[in-house]
């Protein structure tokens, strides 16, 4: 059994206590610890902002659940609603709440798109006492709702949360969400609890270079933008501003770094060299949906195992929830992802986190590289920075309050980088070669397309020499990808060099056992060890500057012209 004495200060109902302790935790996190007192037994608002994996779900599904059980009303109605900027986190936050309702006669549902909108709206018709969703889907229910249908009263509303909150109400984003907020707070009785959350909640950064050379432009400080939260969340006076989150917005246990790229052929070699010596869970985030799907191609050239898993918005939900589920299922699996997988989402055992491309804010970077490090784990994250993202890793590290650079993650075998790098490059070139192709077919079906909308006919020679033309280009470009695959072939049947093989004059067992696994190691212990080596490396060069003879040479005529000046001082 789970000792669960360090949460009986908190008051917390039975129901509740059966919860916690079917998910095994014997003590509340940090920001459950500042919470659950001005929740619970204040019933006070909320803004809470915490790092990363820190807790902070169950930090406002305690205090709701506890609401709620509160009272028992005559008749069923919506009772609390949870609102997050993403599906996956809707489903994960859902789920949590799932464990903590378990013992209690309290019903939940989710909303969300992608899934049926017939199925979620019998669902409805079970009117559930929460529901957790996405503003988009939501609110397209709501309005669509006649007058006496359930999700048409938010009068019995006793409890909102937004999660993710500086996302969701950030200017130009999730319109809806302000609708529904403004649509509660016209109809929720006066005494409803709002909670909001978010890893980045109180964090600003400075405006742009061209808005910081106007007189005008003033950098937005913290309590500004906490002031305006708590204006457009319609929050009472009596709100409670929790903040925890270090100076640095990283999580404590994550190891962060940089890799630097002069071209787009290193920078995918860095991340090859990463997963091959570096095997472990490991999620690569992209800035766009064509670089996942470029990378992804080239890693299926290059036959990696297990096989790598995409997760983006143009993909259907069914198949995003399955590479979820598969990524955190199975070791070392590697997942390519866009910013939908940045926020909220618990991933257990992500053991290292690669921005392929630098953030263009320091908010996407703390939630990116808050996948890793979680609930007091370890983590690496390692930053790919080139000439063209350059300023956004400037900008990065003025706005995370950082006065030196990341550690640089040491490539420790140039030998296996090297062959790695030539695997990479013809990869790469045969992937280009099939998008040419695409492209080239493509754009003679655009010609055909367009001249039919404009109801024009194509003279049959223009059409016909135009498909040779087309012909001819696609033949060239199989023609040189076919030579570039036979010897990408050949170089995958070869056997990878060797790293990091101990110097002995004798093969005893110890170092022959060692040879099975001697293209892998441990991240972290490579950076440690790195950065230690730099550090000696530069205490011996003081040292043998210190003791050479032109240094000896330079101190005693420095000597000499000290007790020079010190005698005609004296006269």
């Amino acid at each position: 059994m789970t000792d669960l004495s360090a949460w009986l200060p908190y008051g917390l109902p039975e129901e509740v206590m059966k919860g916690i302790e079917f998910l095994k935790f014997a003590e509340p996190s940090n920001i459950q610890k500042e919470v659950l007192p001005y929740a619970v037994q204040h019933r006070m608002d909320i803004l809470g902002a915490a790092e990363t994996g820190s807790g902070k779900t169950l930090a406002f599904a305690i205090p709701l659940i506890c609401r709620l059980l509160e009272t028992t009303p005559e008749e069923r109605r919506l009772r609390a609603i949870v609102l997050t900027p993403t599906r996956e986190l809707a489903i994960q936050v859902h789920g949590q709440m799932q464990h903590i309702l378990k013992f209690t006669k309290l019903k939940s549902m989710i909303i969300v798109g992608g899934l049926s909108q017939q199925k979620q709206e019998r669902l409805i018709s079970g009117k559930p006492d929460i529901i957790v969703a996405t503003p988009g889907r939501f609110w397209k229910l709501v309005s669509e709702s006649l007058e006496d249908e359930y999700l048409a009263d938010f009068s019995g509303v006793e409890c909102v949360v937004v999660d993710e909150t500086d996302r969701m109400i950030e200017k130009g984003h999730f319109e809806e969400v302000q609708e529904l907020l403004n649509h509660i707070h016209q109809e929720a009785p006066e005494n409803r609890q709002t909670m909001l959350f978010s890893a980045t909640l109180t964090y600003v950064h400075s405006a742009p270079k061209r808005l910081q050379q106007k007189k005008t432009a003033q950098g937005v400080t913290a309590d500004e933008k906490i002031e305006k939260i708590v204006e457009k969340a319609h929050l009472r006076s009596n709100h409670k501003v929790i903040d925890i989150t270090r100076k640095f917005g990283t999580a404590e246990k994550l190891v962060e770094s940089r890799m630097t790229c002069k071209d787009l052929l290193e920078k995918d070699a860095n991340v090859f060299y990463l997963l091959k010596r570096y095997p472990g869970r490991t999620l690569i985030f992209m800035n766009s949906i064509d670089a996942c799907r470029r990378f992804y191609a080239i890693l299926m050239k290059l036959k990696v195992e297990p096989i790598p898993m995409m997760l983006h918005a143009k993909m259907h939900q069914r198949q995003r929830l399955k590479n979820l589920e598969r990524f955190a299922s199975m070791p070392n699996s590697i997942l390519l992802s866009t910013d939908v997988a940045a926020r909220g989402l618990d991933i257990k055992g992500v053991e290292h986190v690669i921005h392929y491309q630098v953030p263009k804010t320091a908010e996407i970077y703390v939630h990116r590289s808050g996948r890793t490090a979680r609930a007091a784990m370890s983590g690496v994250t390692v930053l790919m920075v080139d000439p063209i993202d350059a300023h956004f890793y400037e900008r990065i590290k003025k706005n995370l309050n950082r006065d030196v650079d990341l550690k640089l993650f040491p490539i420790d075998s140039t030998r296996l980088y090297e062959h790695l790098k030539k695997l990479i490059h013809l990869a790469g070139q045969s992937e280009a070669m099939e998008h040419r192709m695409k492209k080239v077919t493509g754009s003679e079906k655009w010609w055909e397309k367009m001249a039919k909308q404009a109801d024009i006919e194509l003279d049959e020679l223009v059409l016909g020499k135009k498909d040779r033309q087309v012909a001819d280009e696609v033949a060239h470009y199989k023609n040189e990808r076919k030579q570039v695959e036979s010897e990408l072939k050949h170089m995958l049947s070869m056997p990878l060099p060797r790293a990091d093989i101990k110097k002995t004059r004798y093969v005893n067992p110890e170092v022959v056992k060692s040879y099975d696994a001697v293209n892998t190691a441990d991240a972290l212990t490579s950076l440690a060890t790195a950065v230690t080596e730099d550090t000696a490396d530069v205490k011996k060069i003081k040292r043998r500057v210190l003791h050479s003879a032109g240094m000896r040479e330079f101190m005693r005529r420095e000597r000499k012209k000290q007790k020079k000046l010190g005698k005609r001082r004296k006269h």
